[in-house]
């Protein structure tokens, strides 16, 4: 659980910190925060500051810098997740929250042949991104991409180590066993109705490791969260 109350501001300069309509609502109205009051604010690039009150505008607060720090690193690794978008957007916005929580760089919602949802409004997206790091303390607000083919993607031949999660194949390695020789880490992640045998061998041809999250055939999201769980523990015993 948090024991601390972060808000969040794009809009942030050594002497002073603006908040949005939203954040400065919530500040005012709902928390009750009055002029003279010390805050923290984190602006999603890793920078944390110590704040002090100075326009309690719940349209637009006004704060004035105190000090100024950089986040101390969650994780000594990067994480990609590349994701089948879910037909129940509520499903979408659980992954996002828990990865974020726990702990996750970029997401790439990825369009395949399977695919039961194709648009995605990233505006409500990043509110549930800015929620989570805001929750969790994260120091950096993870990069959120438009949809994309999966073709395109993968043709994008991302840096690192790249996964690719199905269950095509009852024989596959399992994830949390795998070699990792990188600290940059990709994973494809499918729809609910799974990738098609092509999209498979289209990213294995382009050095996509397969692997397993298990036995059990788990919903889209709930692949996500287990990939990015394994994941951090992996690299947890790795670096021990």
């Amino acid at each position: 659980m948090a024991d601390k109350q972060y808000f969040f501001s794009r809009e942030t300069g050594d002497k002073q910190v603006i908040l949005d309509t939203d954040e400065s609502k919530h500040c005012i109205r709902v928390l009750r925060h009055r002029k003279g009051d010390h805050l923290e604010v984190l602006d999603g690039r890793g920078n944390l500051y110590y704040c002090t009150l100075m326009e309690a505008n719940p349209a637009r607060a006004v704060l004035m810098v105190d000090l100024k720090l950089k986040t101390e690193p969650m994780r000594s690794f990067y994480l990609h997740i590349a994701i089948g978008p879910t037909k129940h957007l509520n499903r979408f916005e659980i992954f996002l929250e828990k990865a974020t929580e726990i702990g996750i760089d970029e997401i790439t919602p990825v369009i395949s042949a399977h695919s039961e949802r194709r648009n995605l409004r990233t505006e409500r997206l990043e509110k549930v991104l800015i929620s989570a790091m805001k929750q969790s303390g994260q120091g950096i607000l993870p990069l959120l991409h438009p949809p994309v083919g999966i073709a395109q993607f993968i043709r994008q031949d991302p840096a690192g180590v790249r996964f690719i999660a199905h269950c095509l194949d009852p024989d596959l390695p399992p994830l949390a066993a795998a070699d990792i020789p990188s600290t940059r880490i990709t994973i494809l992640i499918g729809p609910e109705g799974g990738f098609t045998t092509e999209e498979v061998k289209n990213a294995v041809e382009h050095d996509f490791r397969e692997v397993s999250l298990g036995k059990s055939r788990l919903r889209t999201e709930t692949a996500a969260i287990t990939a990015v769980a394994t994941l951090h523990a992996r690299m947890i015993f790795k670096n021990r």
